[in-house]
């Protein structure tokens, strides 16, 4: 049986990077806020490396066991000198056609636990950094999206007009560091719901 995963460059201060599985080169020369497409690979142990693509000894060594019929996303997270695997599960429920899906992945070593706002309504609550909230449901739309320290009402990070498609499901990850500015966010449409009307399972 098959598992799928993907490998995201989050660590801000790192270099370009060459992935390696099981001593084989998979992805070259990952500049920091890219994530891979989804690979498909056998389910079992695998031995992934993170190495800088200027050569060098690896700055990131993970085993990780891959479930079959589960998807994963594989981030290197937190500043260079601290540099660690953050490993997702990412759950493929349908979603119907009117609605859309969304969590939020924290991934700023340097910001605080926050909120995540829409339109005045927060969607996701006191996520801390290196976590992921829980998927929340919204209807698809185009939305203000606003990032606030948890608790708070003064906003990081806001993002204008962001469209999410019906019968979708979303990732935002946060990116970047507050303290030089570089602040971002990434948001990407993880998969889409084959038919929403029938409720079948989701595809990627």
């Amino acid at each position: 049986m098959n598992a799928q995963f993907r490998i995201g460059h989050f660590s801000p201060n790192a270099p370009a990077v060459d992935i390696h599985v099981n001593g084989e080169s998979l992805v070259e020369d990952v500049s920091f806020g890219t994530l891979s497409n989804y690979t498909d690979v056998e389910a079992g142990t695998y031995e992934i490396d993170v190495v800088p693509a200027a050569g060098g000894d690896a700055v990131l060594s993970a085993t990780l066991d891959l479930d079959s019929d589960m998807s994963y996303s594989i981030l290197a997270i937190n500043a260079l000198e601290d540099i660690e695997a953050l490993v997702l599960t990412d759950e493929q429920p349908a979603v119907e056609a009117s609605d859309a899906r969304l969590r939020f992945v924290h991934l700023v070593p340097d910001a605080p636990a926050v909120d995540v706002w829409g339109e005045g309504t927060p969607l996701c609550e006191n996520v801390a950094f290196g976590d992921s909230s829980p998927f929340a449901t919204v209807e698809a739309d185009a939305y203000d999206i606003d990032v606030r320290p948890a608790g708070s009402e003064d906003s990081v990070l806001s993002l204008s007009d962001v469209n999410f498609e019906g019968a979708t499901s979303y990732t935002v990850f946060a990116t970047g560091m507050l303290e030089d500015g570089s602040l971002d966010a990434l948001l990407v449409a993880d998969y889409v719901t084959a038919d929403a009307d029938d409720h079948a399972v989701a595809s990627q």
